[in-house]
């Protein structure tokens, strides 16, 4: 690929938001099951709250809108062959996976309407954002249509350096973290400088540095002695 044609492939994604939603999308859903490609975890949101950022406001809650509907169906399709497993009827099957689909798009409508009201750049605006999100995380997980199915910190569960900060805050303090950083670099991608990356790699080192001495803390209070646990889960139907 020469480099005009590269040079216009990057501006027609940054002239069209429409590209970078998808993009975002998508490359979040790879980072969850079968696919697993976790670290992009750590870039492909930060193109959709940059849209967001760039968007007028009175749009941002569209944009959450066709994110959360491209980014659950792309990641929860595997899960049809077990819908339909359930269901026995593969009709039931695909409308219950389009509520799903519904279901979580409507959470990331409230995430939009939430950006309306935070200032456009700076601090506010990326804990804003951080905050926001992990609240609704948060809001859908509880009662009983409590469904946190595709929290962002999920496919982080295989990686022990990335879930120390889990025994300060729980795995909303994971959600938060991994959202306080792709919201920093949605504010550092548009300048296109390398000191604008300077705050979300620190922040990043932090993480990662600390979550280094809580592995150190834990191996030095490992108990010598064998430890015997049981997993009880009650409505599972063999």
């Amino acid at each position: 690929m020469s480099a005009t044609s590269q040079g216009t492939a990057s501006e027609w994604m940054w002239r069209y938001p429409e590209c970078r939603l998808l993009i975002s999308a998508v490359g979040t859903a790879l980072a969850f099951p079968p696919i697993s490609v976790w670290w992009l975890l750590f870039g492909m949101p930060a193109l959709w709250l940059r849209v967001l950022q760039d968007t007028p406001r009175r749009q941002r809650i569209w944009y959450a809108f066709i994110w959360g509907t491209v980014f659950i169906t792309a990641q929860s399709w595997w899960a049809l062959p077990t819908l339909s497993q359930q269901a026995q009827v593969e009709w039931v099957a695909g409308v219950a996976w389009v509520v799903c689909i519904v279901w979580y798009a409507s959470w990331c409508v409230l995430f939009g309407w939430l950006v309306r009201y935070l200032p456009n750049e700076g601090i506010g605006w990326t804990v804003g954002v951080a905050l926001s999100w992990v609240g609704i995380s948060w809001l859908r997980s509880l009662g009983n249509w409590g469904f946190p199915w595709a929290m962002m910190s999920l496919p982080l569960a295989r990686y022990p350096l990335f879930l120390q900060p889990a025994e300060l805050g729980g795995i909303w303090l994971v959600e938060l973290l991994l959202m306080l950083w792709n919201a920093l670099l949605a504010q550092a991608i548009q300048p296109r400088q390398w000191l604008a990356f300077l705050t979300p790699t620190a922040v990043l080192i932090l993480w990662i540095g600390s979550s280094n001495w809580l592995l150190w803390q834990a191996r030095l209070s490992t108990p010598t002695a064998t430890v015997r646990v049981a997993a009880i889960q009650p409505e599972y139907e063999g």
